[in-house]
């Protein structure tokens, strides 16, 4: 009972406010009952007292990483490894902060050093992989991944979350067979949960998750020629995760691909919305507009998503057909000209 215990250990320090275990002891109770800005108070007061506790050191470092606090959680689990450097979890808890910070390199380093103190850390395996995915390393995250499915129990959320990053990573090699079979698996255990279910801050909200399993299964289906397939999938995306940009852009180029100009619009619209300088979205809304006929709106488009991505030479090409479709050759030459310029691999349209 992590209340009584509180209340146990702030009867001691009554006692004995110079008692360095106690603060720690009360600060292991804060941190279970994710008190984390109470157990850091707790945490000051033990290092101050008991300045060598490699304990205190490591889970203040925890603290600040539950609080988001990514330096000073990087600074503490150094010191705790200063003091104890056989420490796994310091090793673990720093790699995940590098991570969060995106110096992925770092934290594949952190995290060899924690597997090889203790081989049994399926989160370890499954946050070493999510590093070497980010870092292009696609097959040494599948082995990851797969060692942590060893190590993870059947049809647990943990094990839903290790399927979807697999999935992707195997959808990265070019396997799509694998990656689907991946992304049923994950998509089926995952809406089963409860929508509230917490999955941990370090890898995201419940519907952000299986937002994304369905957003990665459409992309999929749209590699595979099956845009009805891929629209569905979007569809069941934004139900979880109604800011999803790409689910949007993806099922705008979907409809698009299916001729459904008006939708298509619709979807690069959202994606506007939510993402002003999302250029992609500029381009294939002109590219909507031009399949409608309504040339001028296309090319403001075009121009759009010159201002943000400049010297693209497809979209220039793409604004020198919209030029000609509206009958003004001297603009429309002018665009391709520049095109060939920028990219002398530009087709001729």
């Amino acid at each position: 009972d992590h209340t009584q215990a509180i209340g146990d250990f702030g009867q001691t320090l009554k006692l004995d406010i110079k008692n360095g275990p106690a603060y720690l002891q009360r600060a292991l109770a804060y941190v279970a009952q994710e008190n984390y800005q109470q157990a850091i108070s707790d945490l000051d007061e033990a290092i101050r007292l008991i300045p060598k506790n490699a304990q205190a050191y490591q889970q203040r470092g925890l603290a600040h990483l539950k609080l988001g606090n990514l330096a000073q959680g990087i600074d503490d689990s150094s010191r705790a490894l200063e003091l104890n450097p056989k420490d796994s979890t310091s090793f673990a808890q720093r790699g995940y902060a590098y991570g969060r910070l995106k110096n992925y390199s770092q934290a594949v380093e952190d995290y060899n050093q924690a597997i090889q103190l203790e081989p049994d850390q399926p989160d370890a395996y499954l946050q070493r992989g999510i590093a070497l995915y980010q870092q292009g390393a696609y097959e040494q995250a599948v082995a990851d991944f797969n060692r942590a499915l060893e190590q993870t129990p059947a049809k647990s959320l943990a094990m839903a979350m290790l399927h979807k990053y697999r999935g992707q990573a195997y959808a990265r090699q070019g396997q799509t067979s694998e990656a689907l079979a991946d992304l049923d698996a994950a998509a089926e255990m995952l809406v089963k949960q409860s929508a509230h279910q917490s999955i941990g801050a370090e890898l995201g909200d419940f519907e952000t998750q299986v937002g994304e399993i369905f957003t990665q299964r459409g992309i999929l289906h749209m590699a595979t020629d099956n845009p009805l397939q891929a629209i569905e999938d979007f569809n069941e995306a934004l139900k979880y995760n109604p800011r999803d940009e790409q689910a949007y852009f993806q099922r705008g180029v979907a409809n698009l691909q299916r001729d459904d100009t008006s939708q298509a619009i619709a979807d690069f619209n959202e994606v506007i919305v939510l993402n002003p300088e999302a250029a992609e979205a500029f381009f294939e809304r002109g590219q909507a507009y031009a399949r409608e006929g309504n040339q001028q709106y296309a090319i403001e488009d075009y121009n759009q998503a010159l201002l943000l991505t400049p010297l693209n030479a497809e979209v220039v090409s793409q604004k020198g057909q919209a030029y000609l479709d509206l009958g003004q050759p001297i603009e429309a030459v002018e665009s391709f000209n520049l095109a060939i310029r920028l990219d002398p691999k530009t087709p001729a349209t």
